[in-house]
Parts: C-alpha cells; sequence; structure tokens
C-alpha cells in the first residue's frame, strides 16, 4: 500500500494540489519519478518520463519527487532543472521525508508505479521498458 500516512495530496511546486487516492480510485496508476537537479541520470530520465506522461496518461499520472530537507536542494537548480530539462509532469518537494522513506528510496533517479489498489507495479532506478528509451545507471 502506498505508505504516504494520510497525506493523499501533494501539492507541486506551481501550487497545484494532487490528489493520489482519488487518482488510485479512479483505476489510474501513479508514478512517481524520484529526481535531484545535479543528477545527470535524472536529467537524461527526465524527457522519457515526460513522454510517458503523454502516452500514457489515461492511465497513469506521473509525478516527480524531489527529496531532501528545507535547505538540502538548491531550490533555483531545482526549479532551472523543471525548465530546462522539458519536464511536462509536475514535481513536488518532500521536504518531511514521508514518501521517500516510505517508499523506501534509497537515490536518483528512482521510478515508483503504485497500482490503483496501492500495490508496488514497479520500481527501479530506470524507466520501465513500456516506457521506451532506457537510460542506465
Amino acid at each position: 500500500m502506498l505508505p504516504a500516512a494520510g497525506r493523499t495530496v501533494l501539492v507541486d511546486t506551481r501550487g497545484k494540489s494532487h490528489d493520489i487516492n482519488a487518482t488510485l480510485a479512479s483505476g489510474k496508476q501513479v508514478a512517481f519519478v524520484f529526481w535531484q537537479p545535479w543528477c545527470t541520470s535524472c536529467k537524461a530520465e527526465a524527457p522519457v518520463a515526460s513522454q510517458a506522461a503523454t502516452r500514457f496518461s489515461s492511465e497513469l499520472e506521473v509525478i516527480g519527487v524531489v527529496s531532501g530537507p528545507e535547505g538540502s536542494v538548491d531550490e533555483d537548480a531545482m526549479k532551472e532543472a523543471l525548465f530546462s530539462w522539458g519536464m511536462t509532469y509536475p514535481s513536488i518537494r518532500d521536504t518531511s521525508m514521508e514518501l521517500t522513506n516510505g517508499l523506501g528510496i534509497e537515490g536518483a533517479p528512482t521510478i515508483v508505479i503504485v497500482n490503483p489498489d496501492g500495490s508496488i507495479a514497479y520500481n527501479a532506478h530506470v524507466a520501465p521498458e513500456e516506457w521506451g528509451h532506457r537510460t542506465t545507471q
């Protein structure tokens, strides 16, 4: 199950809310793409995740996640990456590390896809093959 301890409405960097429980209840999967602005592998994964967000929009919601307490992430670099990497999907800041720790994330990039029933469908450091181009760690 999704270990967000009841925190199922996530607010992205643009101020838009994303109700994860409502998305899952609608039958869609949710893909959390954990990334960091300094991560070159994350930069390579961004266009793949953007294409997946568009290609699978009827069955999948893609949400980027930048983990780390306040002050641990270069916010300006994050904003620049959001713009220059061409991410078409929203990103959130997980400053509490609740989602990151709950999903057992140990590094970036990591992609976790959650099924509508809350089970984990995918967890890896590269995009799923069905998303197209794969990068390597």
